[in-house]
Formats: structure tokens, C-alpha cells, sequence
């Protein structure tokens, strides 16, 4: 692996444009007015006026409250919408399916009567993965059921079909042989797509261990930190770039985060973006190579770029990054990371 870390001054300035959201509440098809699964109005969440229908396409909420993707191919349309989304558009996502995800409950957890320690991915960096799971870490694709489990080292699946009988067992992340799988990277064939070509087959009590580092199937990644002091006070902007893998989920994740303090440290709002230079180019496993585009948008304390996730693992990706923001200084500074595989 090969890091460049580059930190130069330049003189810029971003234009801030404004969203502008109301709230859904039909799943089939979103209206302009609005509505709240949860009494408490400070639940209330909004879904952009240009919300796309395309991410409630063969989704929908189970009984049990986890996610059903009817397949793999639908389940992979929905990532491609709602990579690109806001977090407000994702808690309308959410709303129009009147879903509660692992990200929403966990981040309020007095209010949805959880413990953090029944999230089982809490050092899974990239948050779109929660927003796939309930709270239970739980998600249906095709006819497999997981429970996803990356701080533990692997995921258990369970096919549908046995749902009814055991779906308690599934839940509370209990492993039986007999109709589950328990499954680390190494369940995945360095010949095989994806983990679905597996479990096609009809596989039933594949038992990995599992790993003992956080994000079950691995996870790589570079960072750096620009500390700078004004007052006793220190701020902080931190730049990463990590690819982690976790069986059904593959993600090239960048972001730049400003904050000051350090226990805790709070968001401090500036400026941030990208900058040219930036680019990133990605190889899917047994697929063509592509490039990807940066965003654009409004960022207050910061910005996450997700080149890329899917259930397919990447061969390779190439990922430079010119990070800039404006500093406590009253200049404009920049960070600079380059990372491939």
C-alpha cells in the first residue's frame, strides 16, 4: 500500500446551496403532506420533493421490522439511489417505508429503547450499511435472512423458509447448524462472485469462526489529522479514506470531518469540499473498471464521499482526494490522501 499525504494553503471560497424538503407519507407514492410514525415530534423526519420512487422498488418492511429485498439485483438498484442520498432524504427513505433502521435507533437510543451494545456493528465505518439493518442488525435479500454481526467477526444466515420456526434464534444471534450459516470472508471463494453464489447452492452449516478484528470480512484504510490551536482550544479535521468489506456489503468510503475538543469533541461548522485533483477509479471483482464522480452539495462540519458500494467486492480502486477547508485561521487550508489497492 502507498499513502500521500499532502497538506498545502489555498485561497477559495464554496457556494452553499440550500435544500429544501417536506414530508411523505404514502410508501407507494410519497405526498406532500405530513406525517410521523412516532408520536414524539422531534422524530419527525421530511423526504425531498425530488425523492426517488426508484428506492422503494422491491423493498419493503418484513412483519418482524427488517428490511426485504426481493433480490440481489433489487437490492443492489436501491444501494445505487440511496449512496447518493442525505441523511435527511434517508431518514424519508426510511419514513416511506415505515421502517426504523440500526443508524436511526442507535443514534437515539432512549427514545427507541435500545442498548448500545445490541449494535453488533459499531466499528463498521460507513453508516449506509446501518441504514440497511434494523435494529436487531437484521436484513432480508432474496430468500436469505442475515444477521450481520462485523464487530464479532462474521454474519449468520438463515433461509427463509425456516423463518417462522426460528426466527428468534436468528434474532438474538444464536447459531445452529442446522439451519443457519455462520460466515467470514473465508466462506467466500476467491472463484465466487459474491456470497450469494454460496448460498444458492443450498448450503446449510458452513461455521466460521469468525475474526477478531472489527468489520467481520476486513477492512483497509488510510487517514491523517490536521490539528491546529487557537485559545487552549483544538481543532481538528480529520481526513480518511477506508474500504471495508463486510459479505453483503462493500464500500470505498473518503470524508473530511471538522471538530474541536477532543474529549468529547463537537462538530465546529466551516466550509469544507473537494477539490480538484480528485478522482476515483474502482474495479468490481470479475467486472470492468469505471470512474467515479465526486459530489457536490452543502456541507457544513462534513462531507463523506461514497465512491462505491455494492455486494461485490473490489479488486481494485484507486482514490486521490485534494480535501479543503476553511480554518480557524481564516484561510482556506487542504488535505491531500491517495490511497489504492
Amino acid at each position: 500500500m502507498k499513502k500521500l499525504i499532502i497538506l498545502f494553503l489555498a485561497v477559495g471560497l464554496l457556494t452553499t446551496t440550500a435544500l429544501t424538503s417536506c414530508k411523505k407519507e404514502n410508501a407507494k407514492a410519497p405526498t406532500a403532506s405530513s406525517t410521523t410514525k412516532n408520536s414524539n415530534t422531534a422524530l419527525m423526519r421530511v423526504v425531498d420533493n425530488n425523492f426517488n420512487q426508484a428506492a422503494l422498488t422491491g423493498v419493503s418492511k418484513s412483519t418482524q421490522g427488517f428490511l426485504v429485498f426481493t433480490t440481489q439485483e433489487a437490492y443492489e438498484n436501491v444501494l445505487n439511489i440511496i449512496t447518493t442520498f442525505t441523511d435527511e432524504q434517508l431518514n424519508g427513505w426510511e419514513d416511506a417505508l415505515a421502517f426504523t433502521s440500526a443508524y436511526t435507533a442507535f443514534g437515539d437510543p432512549a427514545t427507541y429503547g435500545v442498548s448500545a451494545q445490541d449494535n453488533k456493528n459499531q466499528n463498521f465505518g460507513d453508516p449506509l450499511m446501518l441504514r440497511l439493518l434494523d435494529v436487531s442488525n437484521m436484513v432480508q435479500i432474496e430468500g436469505f435472512v442475515f444477521n450481520v454481526q462485523t464487530d464479532n467477526g462474521y454474519l449468520l444466515e438463515m433461509n427463509q423458509s425456516h423463518l417462522a420456526a426460528h426466527y428468534a434464534s436468528l434474532k438474538a444471534g444464536t447459531f445452529d447448524a442446522s439451519y443457519m450459516n455462520k460466515m467470514d470472508e473465508s466462506a467466500v471463494g476467491a472463484n465466487d462472485d459474491d456470497i450469494f453464489m454460496v448460498l444458492r447452492t443450498g448450503v446449510i452449516g458452513i461455521n466460521n469462526p469468525g475474526g477478531g478484528t472489527p468489520s467481520a470480512f476486513g477492512s483497509e484504510g488510510d487517514s491523517y489529522n490536521d490539528d491546529l490551536y487557537n485559545a487552549n482550544a483544538r481543532y481538528r479535521a480529520s481526513a480518511k479514506i477506508a474500504y471495508q468489506k463486510a459479505g453483503i456489503y462493500f464500500s470505498l468510503v473518503s470524508e473530511l470531518k471538522y471538530t474541536k475538543g477532543t474529549s468529547p469533541a463537537w462538530a465546529t461548522k466551516t466550509n469544507i469540499g473537494l477539490t480538484t485533483p480528485t478522482s476515483c477509479n474502482v474495479t468490481p471483482h470479475k467486472r470492468g473498471g469505471y470512474s467515479v464522480g465526486k459530489p457536490g452539495g452543502v456541507y457544513d462540519n462534513k462531507l463523506t464521499w461514497r465512491a462505491y458500494s455494492s455486494t461485490r467486492s473490489l479488486d481494485h480502486f484507486d482514490m486521490r482526494n485534494t480535501w479543503s477547508y476553511y480554518s480557524i485561521a481564516a484561510t482556506w487550508r487542504t488535505i491531500g490522501l491517495y490511497k489504492y489497492k
